[in-house]
C-alpha cells in the first residue's frame, strides 16, 4: 500500500532531499517492473481513466478542471498557456521529469505546497510509474486520443 511506502518528498531546491526522493522512485520504478513481469497490473492507459476526470491529452480541450497532458514530460512546470494555475506552481521553477512526475502523482502538496491540485492518490507506486509511462507515449502533442 502506498502509505507504507516510507520516503522523503524534497522541498524544491533542497539537495540533500533530492537524494532520497531519487531512490525511492528508483526502487519504486523497480516495483514496477517487477509487477510487470508478474502480470499483475492495470495498463497505464486504465490508470489515466481516473486522471481524465479533470486532464485531457488534446491541447484544444481547455474546459476541463485540470490543465492538458498533451506533452507533458519536459514541458516546464506551469507553463500551458492561460491556464489558472496556483501562485506556488506558476512559480516552480522545473521541468517534469519522471521522479517529478512521480512525486507530483503521489503527494502534489507535498512537492509545491500551495498547489492547487489537490487529491488522494490510492495508486501504489508500480502503477504510478505504468501512468508515466503512458503519458510520454501518449501524451506527445499530436497523439491526443482521449
Amino acid at each position: 500500500m502506498l502509505a507504507a511506502i516510507a520516503f522523503a518528498l524534497p522541498e524544491l531546491g533542497a539537495a540533500q532531499d533530492d537524494d532520497r526522493a531519487e531512490l525511492s522512485a528508483e526502487s519504486a520504478e523497480a516495483s514496477a517492473e517487477s509487477a510487470e513481469a508478474n502480470g499483475t497490473h492495470l495498463s497505464g492507459e486504465t490508470l489515466f481513466l481516473v486522471c481524465a476526470g479533470c486532464h485531457s491529452l488534446d491541447p484544444a480541450n481547455a474546459e476541463l478542471v485540470g490543465p492538458h497532458l498533451a506533452g507533458i514530460v519536459g514541458r516546464q512546470a506551469g507553463a500551458v498557456d492561460a491556464y489558472p494555475y496556483s501562485e506556488a506552481l506558476a512559480g516552480a521553477a522545473f521541468a517534469w521529469e519522471r521522479n517529478l512526475l512521480f512525486s507530483w502523482v503521489v503527494a502534489a502538496e507535498s512537492l509545491v505546497p500551495g498547489t492547487h491540485m489537490l487529491h488522494h492518490s490510492h495508486l501504489e507506486p508500480a502503477e504510478v510509474f505504468r501512468l508515466i509511462d503512458f503519458l510520454e507515449s501518449a501524451a506527445r502533442p499530436g497523439n491526443h486520443e482521449r
